[in-house]
C-alpha cells in the first residue's frame, strides 16, 4: 500500500503544499499563488480554495497540517495581531472541510514536533530545517522552491515519518 502524505503550511497571504510518498516528494513543492482579493476575507477565500483544489487533485492518504494553535501565527504571518491568527484559522477551517468531504485524515503537526522528527533543535529556524531536509534527501536541494514551499516540504516529510512510524507500530501490535 502506497501512502501519500500532503504537507500544508497554511496561510491567507502565503502558504505551501507538498506531497510525499515513502521518503520522497511526489512532484514539486508548491507555493500558494499570491492572493489578490481587495479585502482580507476575499484573500482568505482564495487561499482556502487553492488549498482545497490541491487536496482534491492529489487526494493524499493523509494531510499533515501545521498546528496553528501551537505557534504565534500572527507573528509568523508578518503581523503581530490576533486578527491575523483568526484569518489563518479560517483558511485552516477550509482545509479541514475539504479533508472531511474527501474522508482524508488530518495529522496536526506542531513546529516542535516536525523539528524533532527531522532532527533539528526546537529553536532551529525554518532555513535550518530546510538545510537538514536537504541533507536527508539531497534531491530536494535541486528543486526550485521558496520559503513557503520549503516549509510545506519539511512538514510533509515530518508527517510522512510520523505516519509510517504509526503504521509500523500498529502492524507490530496487530500481526
Amino acid at each position: 500500500m502506497t501512502i501519500h502524505v500532503a504537507g500544508i503550511d497554511p496561510g491567507y497571504a502565503s502558504g505551501g503544499y507538498c506531497v510525499w510518498e515513502v521518503g520522497a516528494p511526489v512532484g514539486m513543492p508548491l507555493s500558494m499563488p499570491a492572493t489578490t482579493g481587495a479585502t482580507i476575507p476575499d484573500r482568505v477565500d482564495q487561499a482556502a480554495a487553492w488549498f482545497a483544489e490541491m487536496i482534491h487533485a492529489a487526494k493524499p492518504s493523509v494531510v499533515a497540517l501545521e498546528d496553528q494553535h501551537g505557534v504565534g501565527v500572527g507573528k509568523a504571518q508578518g503581523g503581530n495581531s490576533g486578527a491575523n491568527t483568526a484569518w489563518v484559522r479560517e483558511v485552516v477551517g477550509g482545509i479541514r472541510c475539504e479533508c472531511f468531504l474527501l474522508q482524508i485524515p488530518i495529522q496536526l503537526i506542531s513546529p516542535t514536533s516536525w523539528r524533532a522528527r527531522i532532527g533539528v533543535p526546537r529553536n532551529a529556524t525554518k532555513k535550518q530545517a530546510w538545510k537538514r531536509l536537504c541533507e536527508l534527501r539531497p534531491a530536494m536541494a535541486k528543486m526550485r522552491t521558496n520559503e513557503h514551499s520549503r516549509d510545506a516540504a519539511v512538514i510533509a516529510f515530518a508527517g510522512s515519518i510520523a505516519v509510517h512510524l504509526w503504521l509500523y507500530e500498529w502492524k507490530a501490535k496487530h500481526p
